[in-house]
């Protein structure tokens, strides 16, 4: 039987502190999914699912940022229907980083 991974998510879009309070909403940033990620490798997350959409950052972009800066944790890349063909879909991947 194949091992249970946990991931996280990598907010491009931003973050919030409390829904529904604007003053709550923290700004995407490279600063905050930097945070976020070397939170998730830090609590021993396998891999982070990288939104797609037109709120969020790039998503390959992001993938790539994300690699550059974990020795451990995979991206994942979400994929919509309307966006993507079924043979280009994301396969999570370890880092490149030794």
């Amino acid at each position: 039987m194949r091992p249970l991974e946990f991931g996280w998510y990598l907010p491009t879009h931003g973050d919030t502190t409390a829904y529904g309070l604007m003053e709550a909403q923290i700004a995407g940033s490279p600063e905050l999914c930097d945070r976020v990620v070397q939170a998730a490798e830090k609590a021993g997350f396998e891999y982070l699912l990288i939104p797609v959409g037109s709120t969020c950052w790039e998503a390959w972009i992001s993938g790539a940022f994300m690699a550059a800066r974990s020795s451990t944790i995979k991206p994942l890349i979400a994929r919509t229907k309307a966006k993507s063909k079924a043979r280009a879909c994301a396969i999570p991947r370890r880092s490149a980083i030794p």
